[in-house]
């Protein structure tokens, strides 16, 4: 056996031991990189992006009842075409929640027809709402593992559409597994590593934007 070789097995043996001792708090490190939590209190409105009711509405619900904001918006997302109509999306069960809390909450109408099919859809609907009623301060609520997107995307939207208005994010964390231990769950795997992806990509479609 060669001195390379010899070299590169105790190389290799050391980096998997290292990786054991220490790959839980790397990959809470991983996970920090995509929660982000910048919401402060005063801002104009909070608005709620399209997915996950169950976790983001209740989110919106404390931040607005804890003086974040003034009321909630909600984005119009497109509904899925399912077979069985009676099946409700997740806008529907947004506005029930709202309904059954007594919140008042209002929709900001989707530049696409049949409502917006991205967080990049979303962020040029709420531009375009912003440049009809001039809000000083905003925060999205999303999934905790999408803030650092939408936050990026939100912002650079808004700067390319010369909207001056702040933009702030809150997580909604997910019922099914915890951050810090997002890679025990089936759910927080396919979240955490997707979203990478999605991250990558949408980091250089909006690079020159």
């Amino acid at each position: 056996m060669g001195i390379d070789l010899v070299k590169k097995i105790c190389i290799a043996v050391i980096v998997g031991f290292l990786f054991s001792l220490f790959y839980e708090n790397l990959l809470r490190w991983y996970a920090d990189f995509f929660v982000v939590d910048t919401a402060t209190r005063g801002a104009d409105a909070i608005v709620v992006l399209g997915g996950n009711s169950r976790t983001r509405i209740p989110q919106a619900i404390t931040l607005l009842k804890n003086g974040y904001g003034k009321t909630i918006l909600l984005t119009q997302p497109r509904r899925q075409q399912i077979k069985y109509k009676f099946i409700q999306s997740e806008y529907d069960i947004a506005k029930l929640i709202l309904k059954h809390e007594k919140i008042h909450y209002a929709t900001i109408p989707s530049l696409k027809p049949g409502g917006a099919t991205s967080t990049l859809e979303e962020a040029y609907d709420v531009a375009n709402f912003l440049k009809r009623y001039r809000l000083h301060k905003i925060i999205i609520v999303t999934d905790a593992f999408h803030t650092h997107r939408a936050l990026y995307t939100f912002q650079k939207v808004f700067r390319s559409e010369d909207i001056y208005t702040k933009v702030e994010v809150a997580p909604a964390f997910s019922h099914k597994y915890k951050v810090y231990s997002w890679w025990k769950s089936e759910q927080g795997l396919i979240d955490y590593i997707t979203e990478f992806f999605k991250f990558v990509i949408y980091f250089f479609t909006l690079w020159n934007i």
